[in-house]
């Protein structure tokens, strides 16, 4: 008798072990489950009613409907953040500038998702559930940004900038404890992608494979240039913007001379790498420089593959800019302007200027300036009080919706 009740008893053990080790699971690669939800949202009937219902001027049955549809999804969605793994999205880098990253676009389709979602649940008295979303939405973000492709940071940017307009077009919604929990879990979110650390992937990606490239159909015909020409002729044309004409003249012609101005290319990488690093003004100043010099070099190899990479650092810049705005924003409503001068504007180690959001002659709440000189990611409004929406960054700033479809933003 004694023997047998130990036998059930390990077998209940082992049982309730087991599904609890299932419960508990934090080895699983968040990519899986990223993928697995993109695959089953991509029949949700809803998808077609997100983006209208963000324009929408009040919580209805309707935008209700659409918001529960996704109700399941964000539950799986949010299991991502509880893993202790790499987010390993299993790109296959031989495939060069011709790989498929679909991920990305449903990627930035769950975070439009979530804007939705926010506003849904703060205008509903729920606060935690949306900061719960706004986490699930970040953590995802951050994901796509680690893939060391400079497209994923790029869409990284682009949906934080989503995610953050989400938070300033109802931050009057927000209640002060449940804007610490925003707080804190903004930074406990895991480490997302930076330019700097793309480039020595897209040196690889690009002027590496297209070494590559040449060198298998070279010898795929024998080391007859005259049939290898036309066949890399087509493989160039990849590269969007690719002018093979110029690419013949400056090489004279024959893929000797197309390596050699192929492996100019890679030191420009080197500095690169090391330029994209430094402190924001410093490294804006320093890249416009190295810009210069690519295009005084009259590589087409150079001015191809480089200025893409410009404009994604001032992009990253703008972002990091207005995350910045995001901090001082929490940090002036939870503590005044001493929260405020806690947080340093990245391009002036000061405070960021505040002023006042008119729109239709009315205060509707604040916005913070940055000494970043761009016009579109220096400027952020943040909504104190209720009333029509209006434009929330840079030259759209209190700006009505009529104003902006005029101006075609």
């Amino acid at each position: 008798m004694k023997i047998k009740l130990t036998f059930l008893t390990v077998l209940i053990t082992y049982a309730a072990s087991a599904q609890q080790g299932w419960i508990d699971r934090k080895d699983i690669n968040p990519a899986l489950i990223y993928w697995k939800e993109f695959l089953v949202m991509a029949g949700n009937p809803n998808n077609d009613e997100v983006e209208p219902n963000h324009d929408k001027p009040a919580i209805d049955s309707e935008y209700e409907k659409v918001v529960q549809a996704y109700d399941e999804h964000f539950r799986r969605l949010a299991k991502a953040r509880q893993m202790t793994v790499p987010c390993d999205w299993g790109g296959d880098n031989t495939e060069g500038p011709s790989l498929l990253l679909p991920h990305l676009e449903y990627a930035k389709r769950t975070s439009q998702i979530a804007r939705l979602r926010v506003r849904y649940y703060l205008e509903k008295g729920r606060p935690d559930k949306a900061v719960e979303e706004l986490l699930t939405a970040f953590t995802l973000a951050r994901h796509v940004g680690q893939e060391l492709y400079l497209i994923n940071v790029l869409v990284e940017i682009a949906m934080n900038g989503i995610l953050l307009d989400a938070i300033a077009e109802s931050f009057h919604l927000f209640p002060d404890d449940t804007l610490k929990q925003l707080e804190s879990g903004l930074k406990r979110l895991p480490k997302g992608g930076s330019v700097a650390s793309t480039i020595t992937m897209e040196r690889n990606f690009m002027a590496g494979w297209m070494e590559k490239e040449i060198k298998d159909v070279l010898e795929s015909v024998g080391g007859d240039e005259v049939k290898a020409l036309p066949i890399l002729e087509e493989k160039v044309k990849t590269f969007g913007g690719a002018n093979w004409d110029d690419l013949m003249e400056k090489s004279n012609g024959d893929i000797n001379g197309l390596l050699k101005l192929l492996r100019v290319i890679y030191p420009y990488y080197d500095e690169a790498h090391r330029l994209f690093a430094l402190p924001p003004q410093e490294s804006l100043d320093a890249v416009e420089t190295f810009m210069k010099k690519v295009e005084k070099s009259d590589n087409p190899f150079g001015n191809l593959f480089f200025p893409a990479l410009r404009k994604s650092r001032l992009k990253e810049l703008g972002n990091r800019v207005r995350m910045a705005m995001l901090d001082a924003a929490i940090a002036y409503r939870l503590d005044s302007k001493t929260g405020l001068e806690r947080v340093a504007d990245p391009f002036s180690s000061s405070p960021f200027k505040m002023t006042r959001v008119l729109y239709k002659g009315k205060d509707r709440g604040f916005v913070l300036t940055s000494k970043f000189k761009d016009p579109v990611m220096n400027r952020q409004a943040f909504v104190e009080t209720p009333g029509e929406r209006f434009g929330l960054w840079g030259k759209t700033v209190g700006k009505t919706g009529e104003e902006l479809k005029a101006e075609g933003k």
